[in-house]
């Protein structure tokens, strides 16, 4: 250690006499000459200690961004959500210099560069919309669990891979040993927990790329027990999705809004996402999403979540093929005009999805 200390004191002595050499001045708080466990640099911090590292924006650099969303807040509702687009632009430039400790920067900043495009260049006002309003109030009070992102990534504990087609999406959890397995491996048999179901008339016309994010959020809907508080290895064969979930932000605007309901879903669940392509040939849950839907009926989404308990009387459990199961409400406590719709004489299975 000594040793190390005293080629560190050389060098820095060489480098100072360089610059003596060459006529420049070193400004005094910049550059770092002695090895530290963190450091400062352009309003992050940068740390190492405990071997693993992690960027993180500085409390003075957090107290900027509020500061600036407050004012910008409070300059919309004083003049009818008019702003001058050079703030807009200052704020964007401030919080995309914290991407890098800050994941979800570009998620909630997309609704301002939409901003932005729409009034043009030549504008001096910029009216801003609703969504850009409701992200602002989020820079205002962003959970502190949000300002930092690791240096080197957490080891993955969980293998997830979905699909989608044109009328259906599927799921498949592998349960065997992560350290054994090559996920984009051709005809790999994945042992594990198989889900699918229906896409509505509505979703179907959304275009493959938004039902491949669809079929993600609802992978991990149903999967939810076994992710929750998990690193996610995540297959995907849509490389637009994977780099759209990779990067929090989509230009699309539908897209834009189901990454909003996927991060809110991770988020509240404590799930790290990494999203990976694969081909579609080696995904496995591109079988279960090709299920043709002959017999099958599904509750909707508002009678799905209504609460009700397991323990109740004449409850019934219906189940998707095996592979997924859960307990309805009973009959008394089901509309009458959602009951009538409910009868099918002869079905033998109900599909739910929520």
């Amino acid at each position: 250690m000594q040793e190390r200390r005293e080629r560190e004191v050389a060098a820095k002595a060489v480098i100072l006499k360089a610059l003596d050499v060459l006529g420049l001045t070193r400004q005094p708080d910049k550059g770092q000459w002695d090895a530290l466990p963190w450091i400062h640099h352009l309003g992050m911090k940068v740390s190492t200690i405990d071997g693993v590292g992690m960027f993180e924006v500085t409390p003075q650099r957090v107290s900027k961004i509020r500061r600036m969303a407050k004012d910008i807040i409070g300059r919309a509702y004083r003049s009818k959500r008019e702003v001058s687009p050079r703030c807009i632009r200052q704020f964007c430039g401030l919080v995309q210099s914290c991407y890098l400790a800050i994941p979800v920067a570009q998620l909630f900043q997309r609704s301002l560069f939409d901003d932005l495009t729409r009034c043009g260049s030549s504008s001096f006002r910029l009216r801003l919309c609703r969504q850009s309003l409701r992200d602002l109030e989020w820079w205002t009070q962003m959970p502190q669990r949000w300002n930092g992102r690791a240096i080197r990534r957490s080891a993955v504990t969980k293998l997830l891979y979905s699909d989608a087609s044109d009328f259906a999406w599927g799921s498949v959890l592998y349960d065997g040993d992560l350290g054994s397995v090559d996920p984009a491996e051709p005809g790999l048999q994945v042992p594990g927990t198989r889900v699918h179901g229906a896409l509505t008339l509505s979703e179907q016309g959304d275009g493959i790329m938004a039902n491949e994010l669809r079929a993600a959020i609802y992978a991990v809907e149903a999967h939810l027990p076994d992710l929750r508080g998990a690193t996610v290895r995540f297959m995907e064969d849509n490389q637009a999705v994977m780099f759209s979930v990779n990067k929090w932000s989509s230009r699309n605007p539908l897209l834009h809004k189901l990454l909003r309901r996927f991060w809110a879903l991770c988020d509240v669940n404590s799930i790290s996402v990494r999203m990976e392509y694969v081909r579609s040939a080696c995904n496995p849950a591109d079988e279960p999403s090709r299920w043709k839907f002959r017999d099958e009926w599904r509750l909707c989404g508002p009678l799905f979540r209504r609460p009700h308990s397991p323990s109740r009387r004449r409850s019934r459990t219906a189940t998707s093929g095996g592979s997924l199961s859960c307990t309805v409400p009973c009959r008394a406590s089901v509309p009458a005009r959602l009951r009538r719709s409910l009868s099918c004489p002869g079905s033998r299975k109900i599909l739910l999805r929520p």
